[in-house]
């Protein structure tokens, strides 16, 4: 499970903002990944599904992480530098709608090209504890299956 963007390289560097919340929390990060982030959110809001979204933001000793429970009822809103339409990938666009319904949520990090490895073996940790979990609880599935089947 990838929860990271594809290294991109962008000719110039533009910024988009995203607006959440009746607070109007603003998050600054690149205009391709916003575009990417706001169809993915558009399409669960449409399906007026709520889900967690963490961004991982910054630089050095202004890195943040800020996790935010995205409902369809909030008011949000994206700003982008560009006025162009960012060509959007396939392939991501996919990886993201899938973390979008993991526990864990959708999960975007700003430069992951320098912290792969770390978010990698995070990855790796959300899906032993997932193993785990349903090895913990074998049974469950089969009590379902037989309560549906009743």
């Amino acid at each position: 499970m990838s929860i990271y963007a594809p290294r991109i390289t962008v000719m110039e560097n533009l910024m988009a903002t995203l607006t959440y919340g009746p607070d109007a929390t603003t998050v600054t990060i690149e205009d391709r990944a916003l575009a990417h982030l706001q169809y993915v959110i558009f399409q669960r809001f449409r399906r007026h599904e709520p889900f967690v979204m963490t961004l991982v933001t910054g630089t050095g000793a202004d890195r943040q992480r800020r996790s935010t429970w995205m409902t369809p009822g909030a008011p949000v809103s994206f700003s982008y530098d560009s006025e162009a339409s960012q060509q959007l990938d396939r392939e991501w666009l996919e990886d993201l709608m899938k973390q979008s319904y993991s526990g864990a949520g959708l999960t975007y990090v700003e430069g992951a090209d320098e912290s792969a490895d770390v978010v990698a073996e995070a990855g790796k940790i959300v899906d032993a504890a997932a193993e785990a979990a349903k090895a913990a609880h074998p049974a469950r599935g089969r009590q379902r299956a037989t309560v549906a089947a009743a």
